[in-house]
């Protein structure tokens, strides 16, 4: 299990889990910017397209087929043990033991821990079980075996939360993950929920400025998408050298991610790649 740690700056999130202090995860929010904190918002987000996730409004419920298919796979039983979760985790995911006993395991504490308050029935309890694990089919399969890797997985959160989706991501993090909230209209979409901050810690220094509160995720995605390839084209008179100049499939992460200044045509000009592609996975995260 990770320990959630302090940073002392904003690019403790880009160092190996190895060199951190205490090899801790950070769990952070913010909800005011200047330069340097756009920039490591740009990082952060690209870091999360290629190795984590994208939750834009957070995490979207499941719905009747969602909780459908995984009873289908599940079964409709209900165990308070660890071999339970650790099973269930295992067939849901297909992991290894090793994974799926440390997932398995942070889900028992947590709804042992909730059974012994005795503030939520049992039925309560199983449906916030069903909805854990349709989570982490729907949304976070591709993820889970990154957990617990030296670099550690992003998950980014924008604007929108939940209690329930705190405490998911709490489990994530425990489990090897850096999580990051984004809310440009402030703490107050947060702290009803958290008036503690037991789930994040607030980034602050000197001389930050709000957010623009209508703010959105695409908008900053695609500042950072076509931002590069403008700039080019602005300050040369050089015109485009289109996908001639991509060395492996025009479709995979490395040619399109490659900086501008390391690109290589065949002939004088800014490289950049036209594509068109129809349908994805995960429409935050391609």
């Amino acid at each position: 299990m990770f320990e959630r740690g302090k940073i002392a700056d904003l690019e403790n999130f880009f160092l190996p889990v190895s060199k951190r202090a205490n090899k801790a995860v950070y769990v952070y929010r913010i909800i005011a910017t200047d330069g340097k904190v756009n920039d490591f918002i740009a990082r952060y987000i690209s870091s999360a397209r290629q190795n984590g996730l994208l939750l834009d409004g957070g995490i979207k419920n499941p719905d009747t087929s969602n909780v459908e298919y995984c009873l289908n796979i599940l079964g409709r039983d209900f165990k308070l043990s660890p071999a339970f979760f650790q099973s269930q985790i295992k067939t849901l995911l297909r992991l290894d033991y090793n994974k799926s006993k440390a997932i398995g395991d942070q889900l028992y504490d947590y709804f042992f821990e909730q059974s012994k308050t005795g503030k939520q029935p049992q039925n309560i309890l199983i449906n916030l079980y069903l909805k854990f694990m349709c989570w982490f089919y729907c949304k976070f399969t591709m993820m889970v075996p990154k957990l617990g890797q030296d670099f550690a997985p992003k998950v980014l959160v924008w604007d929108k939360t939940s209690k329930h989706e705190l405490i998911f991501l709490n489990l994530i993090s425990k489990l090897g993950a850096d999580i990051l909230y984004i809310f440009p209209k402030g703490d107050k979409v947060y702290l009803p929920l958290d008036k503690e901050s037991a789930f994040s810690d607030l980034y602050t220094k000197p001389d930050l400025m709000p957010f623009d509160p209508n703010l959105t995720l695409r908008s900053v995605i695609e500042n950072i998408t076509f931002g590069g390839a403008i700039n080019v084209a602005l300050k040369t008179n050089e015109k485009s050298v289109l996908n001639t100049w991509v060395q492996e499939n025009i479709f995979t992460y490395n040619s399109a991610l490659t900086d501008f200044a390391l690109r290589k045509p065949p002939e004088k000009g800014f490289a950049n790649i036209f594509f068109l592609q129809y349908g994805v996975e995960d429409k935050y995260s391609y």
